[in-house]
């Protein structure tokens, strides 16, 4: 559901970090910390994050898309 309404509304931050808690709940916690840092650089501008966003969004990526094998 929560996957859908991701969807359906990409602006919501209330859907992806309700999406987050979620996943780390079931034990997806790599994904869940993915999602939370793509919301949180998202508004990096209002922030001191942005210094470091590029950043932050590249593990964003790396974690949600699933580390690679070793």
């Amino acid at each position: 559901m929560l996957e859908r309404a991701r969807r359906e509304f990409p602006d919501s931050d209330g859907v992806r970090v309700f999406l987050a808690l979620t996943l780390n709940e079931a034990g997806h916690g790599d994904a869940a910390t993915g999602e939370l840092l793509s919301v949180i650089t998202r508004h990096s501008e209002v922030t001191d994050l942005a210094h470091w966003a590029d950043g932050l969004r590249g593990l964003a990526r790396w974690l949600s898309e699933g580390r690679p094998d070793d």
